[in-house]
């Protein structure tokens, strides 16, 4: 397999890992938002890895956390530098830390009233991430 060939590969693999992305994060944001951790690793900050996964182990945000980084990664080894505010939001709200940091559910409302305030301000056939 050539260079481009293999080039061709990552770039088709990191948009089907955006689309999967996306979709997954929305799947998962709505529970979190009624009360549901893991999505953006409080507890695993907090506690432990350990003790997150015994008791708080969600499977589709462990894959959303998981797309997001190989999103990540795809667009460093592509030097893709492209705007993705999505991921980089994600990113940011998985890095607060802190005393006055919202807990897991009011972020994730905080993710989804944003998004709908983006969607709602932009062309419909076009989300704010794309």
């Amino acid at each position: 397999m050539g260079r481009n060939q293999q080039i061709e590969n990552l770039e088709l693999r990191l948009e089907q890992a955006k689309k999967e992305f996306e979709a997954k994060l929305r799947a998962c944001l709505p529970e979190c938002a009624r009360g549901r951790w893991g999505l953006f690793g409080q507890h695993e900050r907090n506690h432990g890895a350990e003790f997150a996964k015994k008791y708080y182990s969600w499977p589709e945000a462990e894959k959303v956390v998981a797309l997001a980084e190989e999103v990540r990664t795809l667009r460093e080894t592509l030097v893709d530098t492209s705007p993705f505010p999505l991921l980089e939001r994600f990113f940011y709200l998985r890095s607060l830390d802190g005393p006055q940091v919202p807990a897991e559910p009011k972020l994730a409302l905080q993710l989804l009233q944003q998004m709908k305030r983006e969607e709602q301000s932009v062309p419909s056939d076009r989300a704010f991430w794309t």
